[in-house]
């Protein structure tokens, strides 16, 4: 179903949504890590958030399993290092999706309507994605 039809199926009103960024300056202190929703929350609308579950816990597990008994902390810091990049891009582009999606305004979602229904912009934002 292309993205038109899509909105022609809705009423139009605004949906308003109470989701808030979690950002941390750091991920892990000496021997404690956060991981998923409590280091990096991800708007839903990404639909990434048990895929960075399972991926922040397979990273985690590769940096302990080889890092020696003593270094803990080295490895948690490879741990964040490896996984920050990842987040920071998905969290930036779920954010512009919500943006785009969850307009409260309704000339600005008469505007985002109509690029839709008279531009591929948002197959070409899509297309993107996939690619990446």
């Amino acid at each position: 179903m292309a993205t038109p039809d899509l909105l022609a199926g809705t009423d139009g009103t605004p949906f308003f949504h109470g989701v808030r960024d979690v950002f941390c300056e750091t991920w892990h202190t000496d021997r404690v890590v956060l991981m998923d929703d409590a280091a990096h929350a991800i708007h839903p609308i990404s639909g990434m958030r048990a895929s960075f579950a399972l991926q922040d816990a397979r990273i985690l597990a590769q940096e302990l399993a080889t890092a020696r008994p003593v270094d803990v902390s080295s490895a948690l810091e490879r741990y964040e290092s490896r996984r920050r990049s990842d987040v920071t891009s998905v969290k930036r582009n779920a954010q512009f999706e919500a943006a785009v999606t969850l307009l409260e305004f309704d000339l600005l979602r008469a505007v985002r309507d109509s690029l839709v229904r008279e531009t591929p912009v948002f197959e070409w934002f899509f297309a993107r994605q996939e690619t990446r």
